[in-house]
This record gives structure tokens, sequence and C-alpha cells, in this order.
């Protein structure tokens, strides 16, 4: 592997390590009782190495799955062109499941974050930050008028359905499979049925 790879492969072992050190002490805790300290010693860094990576406390626990949104973009442009333009969003959102096979510590996370206000705000501003990147690919899937408030509509009910979803698994129904929880709320909104 290059010496850039190799690099990189590391500062985003380092960045996953913080996440779940903070995450795991917010969990514990809460949020509002654990310091960026805390949160480097358990990541075995140091609080210089911790601003680093991120300038704030909320953004390690929020900011850690900050990527989902380009890769459900990714992967909702490798969706067959003629499969419906919902089933493909609610694939690609489905998808970064795959990329976080730790789904105990997910819930945490979600847990911290509904719990907390200001991480709240943040989860949300990123959830529109997930929309401006989704809906040029929905756009471009789209005929007829209007394609840009369409595509907004059906990306918007879509991110909605994604935490509601994310929202039952993680406070109501942990035990069941969030899959399971993402197809019945997208599901509710099919226009099929």
């Amino acid at each position: 592997m290059a010496a850039g790879g190799l690099r990189q492969e590391r500062k985003t072992s380092t960045r996953r390590r913080i996440w779940h050190a903070a995450v795991d002490l917010s969990y514990e805790h809460g949020f509002d009782s654990v310091t960026v300290a805390q949160i480097a010693a358990s990541a075995e860094i140091s609080p210089r190495t911790f601003n680093r990576y991120f300038p704030t406390k909320e953004g390690a626990v929020v900011d850690g799955m900050v990527q989902i949104g380009e890769r459900a973009r990714d992967a909702l442009a490798a969706r067959p062109a003629d499969e419906p333009v919902w089933a493909s969003l609610q694939a690609a959102l489905e998808s970064f499941l795959v990329e976080y096979p730790d789904l105990e510590l997910n819930r945490k996370n979600l847990v911290v974050i509904l719990s907390t206000p200001a991480l709240r705000a943040r989860h949300l501003a990123q959830r529109m930050g997930w929309a401006d990147l989704l809906e040029p690919v929905v756009v471009a899937r789209l005929s007829g008028s209007d394609r840009e408030i369409r595509a907004k509509t059906i990306v918007t009910a879509g991110l909605m359905c994604l935490d509601i979803a994310m929202r039952v698994w993680a406070l109501d129904r942990p035990d069941d499979r969030v899959e399971t929880i993402i197809r019945v709320a997208f599901g509710s909104l099919d226009a099929r049925e």
C-alpha cells in the first residue's frame, strides 16, 4: 500500500476510534457530562489530536457518520435506471447499514443524539446536507415538469422515513431488524399502495 493510502487508513481508523469513544462515553454518562479529555483518553489520543479530527465534542458524536450522505448519493446513482425512484432511494439509504455493521454502536449513537437537543439540531442540519446531495440524482431520474419540486418532496419524504425508522428502532424496538423497520416506513408512503 502506498504511503498516502496508509496515512489515510490511519486517519480513518483514528477518526472512527474517536467516534466510538464519544458515543460509548456519552451513552454511558450522558453527553453533557463527558469531556473532550475523557473522549481523547478513551480513544488513546491527546486532546490536541482530538481537535485535529473534530473541532467540537458535538462533531465527534454526530459527524462520525457524515460521509453516509455521499455514499447514499453514490448508491442511488448506481441503482438501475428502470427501477422506481422511491425503491432506489430506499435501497440507497439502507446501504449505509452495510458500511456500519456495528448496529449496537449506531443505536447508542442515535439514543445520544435524540436525547441531546444540540445534537438533534446538528443531526437535522446533516440530513439537510444529505438532501442537497440526493436531490440532483433524483431530478436526473425524473421526467416531466416540476422535476425539482418532485425531487425535493421525494428526497425529504425518504429522509423522514429513514429518521422515523431509525428513531423507532433505537428507542422502541432495538431487537427488531432495522432494515425491516425502514421498509415499513417507506412502504407506508409507497404510491402503489
